[in-house]
């Protein structure tokens, strides 16, 4: 937090307020682009990052994975793993790509294993 504090210019009590919702606070849109810029990605994925952990329930849920979960009874921990993958900014489309990238995350976790 220190290191985030330092490269976006804002207090590491302001975002320790912001990362724990404590006062419900609202930072103006130049603080969150400096935030984002910060740790290099964009306003609406820190936005969005911040409402997938902060709600307990699944929403915004792309369809290709909502399918794969409901057939294969992924578990909502691993749902909310997945959802939050993008690579360089894009995420898999249908319920092949997601099913691809379960399985490869599921397989080299148990050859870490061995």
């Amino acid at each position: 937090m220190t290191e985030l504090a330092r490269r976006s210019n804002i207090s590491k009590g302001y975002l320790s307020q912001l990362e724990n919702n404590a006062v419900k606070p609202r930072p103006s849109a130049e603080v969150l682009y400096r935030i984002a810029f910060a740790l290099g990605t964009s306003i609406g994925t820190l936005l969005e990052k911040q409402l997938v952990s902060a709600q307990n329930e699944l929403t915004d849920i792309q369809e290709g994975l909502r399918w794969l979960a409901l057939a294969e009874h992924i578990p909502e921990e691993e749902i909310r793993m997945l959802a939050q993958i993008t690579y360089h900014g894009h995420r898999p489309c249908t319920t092949d790509d997601w099913k691809f990238l379960y399985e490869s995350i599921k397989r080299s976790v148990r050859l870490e294993d061995h």
